[in-house]
């Protein structure tokens, strides 16, 4: 239309069709608008490369991600430290190390300066491969480089280290690192205190929680989550509970997670009375939303600046359609355990969701919910 009204499109014009379009799922014809870009004589600017490499592998389309990348020069761009590493980003996320580490090799060799950020992509996926002396390799060549890592480097390794039950080493590396000025932040902390917990050393986790909180350090609904979690698993829901109303007292709101487990704690415990009662507290709040679901804890390492479009969104979001249909299929797994009477093992699913992060609808929640505390309610009758 802007040629027939005698306006020649420009180099702003087709990247913001070719954004459009890839975000319409299309990469087809935005590829044609790149071939015609070309036709034109317009020279492609790196924002175009960018923004088709993340669609592409959002797309799990990496050889023609690869072949873009290695386009000839006549189409104009020229792929920086952000192409590398969308692509590096993609394979590491399908465990397929050797390409990244390929493309990693050719980026140097290519004399394209990687930053921070490319380094966390590279530090991100070793550490997921479990190979971490590799990955504190890179991340000791980062600073002999001159470059200075950021909180996600250093959280990066820390989370691996809990990971691995290795707390002794992720105590270490946070101990040498804060000699080296690197100062921790909540993601630190949670992850610290998760990984203790995880370990059975909930006074310990307890103990660094105090100590962050009198430091005057933030603390997050995720921190709370840690603690509640493991205290209930502990058995000792009294403590959770107040933990829980410390919640609010700080400002903080709680989460699906935060009620889900007290309200299965007090169940189990046989105090169906405060469930009942917490849970009608909820819905009537209206804090029930339509989609009901929190994860425990995200890993640092998904914080990593990896993957990203030009925009700024992270690879977190490559592979929505897949994530969507796998939440689909748990709720309706879900609705059938709760419309055939199996709550137990409706019980298991919606622990599992929410433990992904998915949602549950709030009407099943409620159905189920309501049905455990009235099947606890019973046992508890039948026992004495």
């Amino acid at each position: 239309m802007m040629a027939e009204e005698g306006l020649a499109p420009d180099v702003v014009t087709y990247n913001t069709l070719i954004d459009a379009y890839c975000k319409a799922g299309n990469v087809g014809k935005a590829f044609t608008l790149m071939d015609e870009m070309v036709g034109r004589g317009l020279k492609m600017d790196t924002f175009t490369l960018n923004t088709l490499l993340y669609n592409l592998c959002k797309e799990k389309r990496y050889e023609e991600a690869e072949e873009l990348l290695h386009s000839p020069p006549q189409r104009g761009f020229v792929p920086d430290e952000v192409s590398y590493g969308t692509v590096m980003a993609a394979y590491f996320k399908e465990y397929n190390p050797e390409p990244a580490l390929r493309l990693w090799d050719e980026m140097i060799e290519r004399k394209v300066s990687p930053t921070t950020s490319t380094y966390n992509t590279l530090i991100k996926g070793l550490s997921r491969m479990g190979r971490l002396k590799e990955a504190i390799d890179k991340l000791n060549e980062l600073m002999e480089k001159g470059l200075v890592p950021d909180d996600t480097t250093y959280n990066i390794i820390i989370h691996t280290y809990c990971k691995e039950g290795d707390l002794e080493n992720a105590f270490q590396f946070h101990n040498k690192m804060v000699e080296n000025s690197f100062k921790p932040d909540v993601v630190t902390c949670n992850t610290l205190m998760n990984g203790l917990c995880l370990s059975g050393k909930f006074d310990k986790a307890l103990k660094l929680f105090e100590s962050w909180v009198e430091k005057g350090k933030k603390v997050d609904v995720i921190t709370y989550n840690t603690l509640i979690q493991a205290m209930c698993k502990n058995g000792d829901v009294d403590t959770a509970l107040q933990y829980f109303a410390d919640m609010e007292v700080r400002g903080l709101q709680p989460d699906a997670f935060t009620y889900n487990v007290v309200l299965s704690a007090l169940s189990e415990a046989g105090r169906s009375e405060e469930a009942q009662n917490m849970l009608h507290k909820l819905v009537e709040s209206g804090k029930l939303s339509e989609g009901f679901s929190s994860p425990l804890m995200k890993p640092p390492v998904e914080e990593a600046e990896t993957g990203r479009d030009p925009e700024g969104k992270s690879d977190t979001d490559t592979g929505e359609n897949s994530e969507r249909s796998a939440s689909e299929d748990y709720k309706k797994r879900l609705n059938e355990l709760c419309t055939g009477g199996q709550l137990k093992e409706a019980k298991a699913v919606l622990d599992e969701m929410m433990q992904k992060g998915m949602s549950a609808d709030s009407s099943t929640y409620i159905t189920l919910m309501e049905g455990l505390i009235k099947r606890q309610k019973r046992l508890t009758h039948a026992a004495r």
